[in-house]
């Protein structure tokens, strides 16, 4: 994989201001490892940069070998059992392709929320043993993310956004000269009760109950209950981020297999306490492998949704720096008139009990995602 881009922006476009319209806190590895975990629902992490050059170089065609930025990523081991269990099963990595291929099609703006969707959901999927409170942050910001980017596609302009989600603010407003009104409405646009956008796009993108589930009813979640424990589960998360109060530990252990060996779905007793506190089952709803599984599956029916919205690949659509085509596409390309350092970069394919390292050679790299 090579970094056709530069990070840099051109003289002309330098201002003192604060721009993240495209940022998501990392580099081209960073964002196919992102894309690719969510394709597969598996745990991958670029290592950086494996080797380094210049297009055209006569001594080195492809690259000299560099590790000096590259960092093997650690994964913790499970302290009990896997808090996703389906983790560990095998993946080939052409099933990627037909996500993959969609993504240097898309829009700036669903590509840039895709890939922030796509990075915190991959993120629990690392933190799910080592910190599940954290795991479930991760996932419920993944699902946030893709919402707020559903909402925002809506053709209403921002003060119809506004009337719609805050009716007594926008009246107040009507009072107040247009411009007032504008720069109110664009501020607040991206505040509106994000909890029931999630819902909705939940709703909408629906995967369903995972394929494989206990036998017993007792240890599988009511899908016909999914609205109410989205609602749960977001108090949960949000007084842990606002108020310091933990997500109930009873979500954060591996869940104990009752059937066959299949584990169980939900908390399947009456209530429970212990560590100062205690809940009863309706407020321990639905465990950390099957809300994965509801937030990957939701997240993958979005981005294969964004299909139909694909853009023609010119100019404009070539500055972004978010883009797998030379992954997926012809070569190496060049923007302007510069030819800018290219890098290779490892990425890991993490499991239990072993961790592959996806090749970097080009004859080595599977056929779905070898460049031409």
């Amino acid at each position: 994989m090579w970094d056709h881009l530069s990070d840099d922006p051109s003289p002309a476009e330098r201002t003192l201001r604060d721009d993240v319209e495209t940022y998501f806190g990392g580099d081209l590895g960073d964002e196919l490892a992102a894309l690719l975990g969510l394709a597969l629902a598996r745990r991958v992490r670029s290592g950086g940069s494996v080797r380094k050059g210049l297009p055209g170089s006569h001594h080195h065609p492809v690259g000299y070998a560099s590790e000096i930025e590259h960092h093997a990523p650690v994964l913790e081991p499970p302290r009990r059992a896997p808090m996703i269990p389906w983790l560990a099963q095998p993946v080939a990595l052409p099933e990627a392709q037909p996500l993959l291929s969609v993504y240097p099609k898309l829009a700036a703006a669903d590509a840039v929320a895709l890939v922030r969707a796509a990075r915190q959901y991959v993120d629990g999927l690392w933190l799910a043993d080592a910190d599940p409170r954290l795991a479930w942050i991760k996932l419920i910001g993944a699902l946030e993310v893709a919402a707020n980017r559903v909402d925002d596609t809506r053709e209403d302009s921002d003060l119809k956004q506004l009337k719609r989600h805050k009716r007594k603010l926008y009246r107040e407003l009507e009072k107040a000269p247009p411009e007032v009104a504008e720069t109110v409405a664009k501020e607040l646009a991206r505040l509106y009760n994000t909890e029931r956008k999630l819902r909705s796009f939940v709703k909408r993108y629906d995967p369903g109950p995972p394929p494989e589930r206990p036998p017993s009813a007792a240890g599988r979640f009511d899908w016909a209950t999914l609205d109410s424990a989205l609602t749960i589960i977001y108090d949960h998360r949000s007084r842990d981020l606002h108020n310091g109060i933990a997500c109930p530990w009873v979500l954060c252990e591996a869940p104990h297999p009752l059937d066959e060996g299949v584990p169980v779905e939900r908390f399947w007793a009456l209530a429970v306490s212990g560590k100062g506190a205690q809940w009863t089952a309706d407020a321990l709803p639905i465990f950390l492998h099957v809300f994965a599984h509801l937030a990957g599956g939701a997240l993958r029916k979005w981005w294969g949704s964004l299909s139909g919205r694909v853009c023609d690949l010119g100019h404009g659509h070539a500055k972004r720096r978010l883009s797998v085509t030379p992954v997926l596409g012809p070569g190496i390309r060049h923007f302007g008139q510069g030819m800018a350092e290219r890098h290779e970069r490892s990425l890991w394919l993490h499991s239990y009990d072993r961790s592959t390292v996806l090749p970097d050679a080009l004859d080595r790299r599977p056929r779905s995602l070898r460049r031409s």
